[in-house]
């Protein structure tokens, strides 16, 4: 038998291909209770009928807890894609055996564990770790930080794209629309490949500390100086004297760079388009923890507010020690034995008792 007969006869990928999706989302609800659900297995696959699936997960978005027992690997399969289908949620699956692999296949996100069962869970999943217990650093930690890693990406791909076709746009009226190119064939090969490269490798390379910067460091020297450094070589070089005698057919442009610098409005128009560009975002920053803070912006304020006015100091009083001698007069409210406890008749003697029976001679 071949591996693709195989592969088209297991019946967890046949559902997941085949199974119709229903457009339509329920509406999110909230828990009324402290209930929980618990199900098993053969309870399960008539509840996963056509007509009960929307019942079984209503009645489950309203409870507290989830127990699903006595599963086979596809009705793990067929819960995950019964909540994808019908909630507006990412789902994430987690298992350490090979019956679990239609569940982790079938979710969003899939984690494997491992354990004495078998390697399958991990080979199939997105994130492998050896223990339960790393699963919130994974979702809290690094799924943060991988949040921040997508947003600045995006952000930083329609940036560079934006800004290097609006050029041409302008351009566009300033040539008449004759399709003539503002760039040098050399620089637009190099736009994509140095360029703006290089942000993105930094990024990667020092994950954490670029992320979020409020202050500078060797490593935004190093990156911000020398990408301008690095740019100004390769503009230099791309339009050199010898580059353009050797290579006359390819680099025609000779002398370019060296006069479009000595002009004011070059130097007028870089600035300018460096201020312009970072206006919005330092407004943004500005602007927004005083009209829309958030959690974190609450605490910074109260950190800076209590670093700013710190409390007097507190004055200390030595406590002045009573005597060995002690009286419970001073807790009563009427006249008692007072006199009697502070008289010290009470107190046993210390010297020791004769005896009563003396020796005999």
């Amino acid at each position: 038998m071949k591996p693709q007969s195989l592969l088209e006869s297991d019946p967890i990928d046949d559902y997941l291909t085949t199974k119709p999706r229903i457009p339509f989302k329920i509406p999110e609800e909230v828990p009324s209770g402290n209930y929980g659900l618990v199900i098993n297995g053969y309870s399960l696959a008539h509840a996963l009928e056509g007509n009960l699936e929307l019942e079984l997960l209503q009645t489950a978005c309203m409870c507290k807890g989830v127990i699903c027992c006595r599963m086979t690997p596809l009705q793990k399969a067929q819960v995950v894609e019964l909540v994808k289908r019908y909630k507006k949620v990412v789902t994430l699956a987690i298992g350490d055996g090979a019956n679990d692999v239609s569940m982790i296949k079938a979710a969003h996100i899939g984690v494997g564990i491992s354990g004495q069962e078998g390697m399958q869970a991990m080979l199939n999943s997105d994130f492998a770790f050896s223990q339960f217990c790393y699963l919130q650093r994974l979702l809290l930690v690094h799924g943060r930080w991988s949040y921040n890693r997508m947003c600045k990406f995006l952000s930083y791909f329609f940036y560079k794209n934006f800004a290097f076709t609006l050029v041409h746009f302008w351009y566009a009226f300033y040539s008449g629309f004759s399709a003539q190119t503002v760039y040098d064939t050399w620089f637009i090969t190099f736009y994509n490949l140095v360029y703006t490269s290089l942000p993105v490798l930094g990024v990667s390379l020092f994950d954490q500390i670029a992320l979020e910067t409020t202050y500078w460091t060797m490593i935004s020297h190093i990156f911000t100086w020398g990408s301008l450094g690095f740019y100004f070589c390769i503009l230099f070089f791309l339009y050199s004297d010898g580059l353009c005698l050797m290579f006359p057919n390819v680099f025609q442009l000779l002398g370019v760079a060296r006069n479009t610098l000595d002009w004011p409005q070059v130097w007028l128009s870089v600035v300018l388009s460096m201020v312009l560009c970072m206006l919005p975002v330092i407004g943004y920053h500005f602007l927004k923890p005083l009209f829309w803070p958030v959690r974190v912006d609450k605490v910074i304020d109260r950190i800076h507010h209590c670093m700013s006015h710190p409390l007097p100091p507190r004055i200390r009083t030595r406590l002045k020690h009573a005597g060995s001698r002690r009286s419970a007069y001073a807790f009563s409210h009427k006249q008692g034995f007072g006199a009697l406890i502070t008289s010290g008749k009470t107190l046993k003697a210390k010297f020791p008792k004769k005896n009563s029976f003396p020796f005999k001679k």
